[in-house]
């Protein structure tokens, strides 16, 4: 369906043979619930952003794989992943950390404890508001 983040999405730095052979058995398995999986290349301009081109993370990660399927059947997958991920394909909200660098995170909980410290703006990929001590952080 347009407009739904997938259910399994995992990045890359490259997709060793047993990674493969997972995907591979999991939608050739009889009764599969696999509905699709889709490898992508990424690239380009996306990994070669300008200097102020935002937070951004894992830009320089060059593939991605996409299981429309039961957990059971991705979670293996998370083995050979970098553990990031990005917004557009972010299906659960627990997992908002992993869109972003360590210090590009920190820097956006700054940014939301002075613009909405009472984290009033939470019902999305919420960043909830950094603790007072780090406040004076720079931008």
């Amino acid at each position: 369906m347009p407009g739904i983040a997938p259910l399994n999405f995992e990045l890359f730095e490259d997709l060793p043979d047993p990674a493969i052979e997972h995907v591979v058995d999991a939608v050739r398995a009889p009764g599969t619930r696999v509905g699709a999986v889709e490898v992508r290349h990424w690239g380009g301009a996306i990994a070669r952003p300008e200097p102020d081109a935002g937070p951004i993370g894992h830009r320089q990660v060059p593939l991605s794989v996409i299981v429309e399927g039961p957990a059971e059947t991705a979670d293996p997958l998370a083995a050979y992943s970098t553990g990031g991920s990005f917004l557009n394909f972010l299906r659960d909200p627990s997992r908002v950390r992993s869109a972003y660098t360590p210090d590009n995170y920190r820097w956006l909980q700054v940014l939301k404890s002075r613009l909405d410290p009472d984290n009033v703006f939470r019902v999305n990929h919420n960043i909830t508001p950094a603790p007072a001590r780090t406040h004076r952080m720079e931008f």
